[in-house]
């Protein structure tokens, strides 16, 4: 059984780092997602435009 509990604890370890890192990377890129995707007329609201997809995704 303690094999068992390693294999959970380790695939649960892996599967935060990989959602750690994605949340990582979508804060580093949002800036240039907001510029890129968003009309770059108010860059305030198109960070937070970029901000509110990642929350609703």
């Amino acid at each position: 059984m303690g094999t068992d509990i390693r294999r959970v604890v380790t695939g649960a370890s892996i599967g935060n780092a990989v959602e750690w890192f994605d949340f990582a990377i979508y804060g580093f890129l949002a800036t240039f997602i907001a510029a890129h995707f968003f009309p770059s007329g108010n860059e305030t609201a198109a960070l937070l435009n970029t901000f509110a997809i990642f929350a609703a995704a």
